[in-house]
């Protein structure tokens, strides 16, 4: 049972969090790379980086507004790096479940409300924000001919997040 959870623990570590965080500080050193020939191009990296914030945070206005106090809660669980933490939050809660071969019903349930909620977090920030980063690393190489090797591991972690999250 100890190796189930250790493994179980770990996998959700590494897909949620160590991803995420990493995702964002290679593209923050991939933009900070850009920066010394082509402002617009780590202008736009680091745009993306805080896009699934700026559609959270646009899409308040879409609601009733008795509803825009949870958007802005949302909005800012997707600030850069807040989902890292967010989630190892949720790994912190997943470890200090007590695993066992008849587990009950409530643990069940209560470790597949973590996955979900770590799981929604982590799809929404592969799919706004690692999917166009990914394409837009690979269109600066092509049209410069140069590639950093912050853009290679970047390019790397964003497609490893785009197919976890598939």
């Amino acid at each position: 049972m100890r190796l189930r959870k250790l493994v179980t623990v770990l996998v959700f570590f590494i897909t949620n969090v160590i991803l995420n965080f990493s995702d964002v500080v290679t593209d923050g050193m991939t933009a900070s790379a850009l920066a010394e020939h082509h402002v617009y191009w780590a202008t736009l990296t680091i745009t993306w980086v805080f896009a699934p914030f700026l559609f959270h945070l646009a899409s308040i206005f879409l609601k009733p507004i008795r509803e825009w106090k949870h958007g802005l809660k949302e909005a800012l669980c997707h600030f850069p790096l807040v989902v890292a933490l967010l989630n190892s939050y949720a790994t912190f809660k997943l470890s200090q479940i007590k695993y066992s071969d008849s587990m009950p019903v409530g643990l069940l349930r209560e470790i597949e409300e973590i996955k979900m909620q770590a799981g929604k977090l982590t799809q929404t920030e592969a799919f706004i924000e690692s999917g166009p980063q990914l394409i837009l690393q690979i269109h600066i190489i092509l049209c410069t001919g140069h590639v950093e090797t912050t853009q290679l591991i970047s390019i790397l972690i964003s497609l490893i997040s785009l197919t976890v999250a598939a």
